[in-house]
């Protein structure tokens, strides 16, 4: 039998309304999904019905997504509460140690990969992107391209961020140090994952150069978020055909959802229409990734199906599906 890629369901679209893991895995399986990764907002409490679903072999789990379960206490969605980029060694021990629970958690539960992201450029006089952010609100693209003052402005913060990187890239080497052996030993790969605010890391335009660096660490691979991908390349941050050639070599999954023209992502849109382009996807698909539908919780269960639909079909009509 071929493989194909493992087409997934995020538990962000349902876990907020569960409070019970069992069924909230029980309804993902009910939609079709044979596979599911479970969310970053993953409280402690849904932990047991998690693992009895597992156990009974309801559902697969493709992938986590880091800090899964979430750290005690916290009881949102989470995924930068801690930041291996951090300033304070602290606060770099906290995002270890949460961390190394969480590839223990996806080794229990069967997942072998885990997405993860890798904290935050810092500034000490507060967050040189918010101009920028405030300029570019509620703009087109086509709003942005006829804009003459736009590239200037994008291009000083841009060089501003790149030259305060590397003391950041250099804190987050000593993090992905820290878990290599835990990672390694629980056979759980970390997905680095593109993203879509300005100030994250790692940059779009250090891409190609952030995982050569890493290419020693042979458990780091790179996710790629087609909807943060897209907000990106709208701004002229990014170039998605580029980015994805940058890290297709050791991809291990996509997340999936859509951006609106306004460049609003996670916002109720089916797969099929708005701006990305699944086309330019499809031809990175691998039999050895995960496909994770990531979609906003204003989803309808119908359009969920449909979603999925789409999703397979892209899987199953991708170029290396033939090879």
């Amino acid at each position: 039998m071929n493989q194909t890629a493992r087409l997934s369901l995020s538990t962000c679209w349902l876990s907020h309304r569960h409070t019970d893991g069992e069924a909230m895995l029980k309804e993902v399986a009910d939609l079709g999904f044979a596979y599911v990764e479970l969310g970053h907002g993953i409280p402690l409490t849904l932990v047991p019905g998690i693992l009895s679903a597992v156990e009974k072999g309801i559902i697969k789990v493709s992938s986590t997504h880091n800090f899964c379960p979430l750290p005690p206490g916290v009881m949102e969605p989470s995924p930068n509460y801690y930041e291996p980029s951090a300033g304070l060694k602290s606060g770099r021990a906290q995002w270890v140690r949460h961390t190394l629970n969480s590839i223990a958690f996806a080794k229990r539960v069967g997942a072998d990969r885990m997405v993860a992201h890798m904290g935050s450029l810092r500034f000490f006089f507060g967050d040189p992107s918010r101009s920028l952010q405030d300029f570019i609100k509620d703009k087109t693209v086509e709003e942005l391209a006829a804009d003459k003052t736009f590239p200037a402005r994008r291009d000083r913060l841009l060089k501003k961020m790149r030259k305060a990187a590397p003391k950041h890239y250099k804190r987050i080497r000593e993090c992905l140090e820290a878990i290599k052996a835990s990672a390694e030993e629980a056979g759980v790969r970390i997905g680095v994952e593109n993203r879509d605010w300005l100030m994250e890391l790692p940059l779009d335009a250090d891409m190609a150069e952030f995982f050569k660096s890493v290419e020693d660490l042979p458990f780091v691979g790179s996710w790629h978020d087609v909807g943060h991908s897209r907000i990106k390349e709208r701004l002229g941050l990014a170039n998605v055909s580029d980015m994805l050639a940058a890290t297709d070599a050791n991809r291990l999954g996509f997340h999936l959802h859509n951006v609106s023209a306004e460049g609003r992502d996670h916002n109720g849109l089916l797969l099929e229409g708005g701006t990305v382009d699944f086309p330019l996807v499809q031809k990175h698909i691998r039999p050895d990734q995960a496909v994770v539908l990531e979609l906003s919780k204003r989803v309808s269960p119908q359009d969920v199906i449909a979603s999925r639909l789409f999703a397979q079909k892209l899987i199953d009509e991708a170029p290396s599906a033939s090879s």
